[in-house]
């Protein structure tokens, strides 16, 4: 949070890259959710968000919602899994692989928490494809992990 709370300042201060410290605040947001600090307002993360005019990070800019949505309440899966959904369509549209890994791997958390372990299992098996087009192996190496915890669920 620190980092985050440091990078906003500096790009904020310097007055550049307004798309990357929207994004901070964006990414600020979703650690803050992580770490159960709920006093988080959505309304500002969705500004945030829209925002960005940098490509390359909106699917990133995206899933970082969808994760905070997904581990604000569990009443809010189905918005969760629309932004997750959107991060997958713009990342697979700007070519952001990488990013792209990282949103299969979240859907596949989303459906797990769902009870859907079928679907989970074929969305980790699509972010490993891609994390190994990258050369991504550690990233790989963590989601077969995943996959073989998740497989062992059902």
């Amino acid at each position: 949070q620190d980092c985050y709370e440091r990078a906003i300042h500096s790009l904020e201060s310097a007055r550049i890259w307004p798309s990357a410290a929207s994004h901070s605040k964006v990414a600020l947001a979703r650690a803050k959710v992580m770490n159960n600090e709920m006093d988080i307002n959505l309304t500002d993360i969705f500004k945030w968000h829209d925002d960005n005019r940098y490509e390359n990070i909106e699917g990133w800019t995206s899933r970082y919602v969808g994760e905070s949505l997904l581990n604000i309440d569990e009443k809010r899966l189905s918005e969760a899994e629309d932004w997750i959904k959107r991060a997958i369509e713009v990342d697979t549209k700007n070519g952001t692989r990488l990013s792209l890994g990282h949103d299969y791997a979240l859907y596949a958390e989303m459906l797990k928490r769902k009870g859907d372990l079928s679907e989970a299992k074929q969305k980790l098996n699509k972010a490993i494809e891609i994390f190994k087009e990258c050369g991504a192996d550690g990233w790989v190496k963590r989601t077969q992990a995943t996959l073989k915890a998740v497989s062992k669920e059902g």
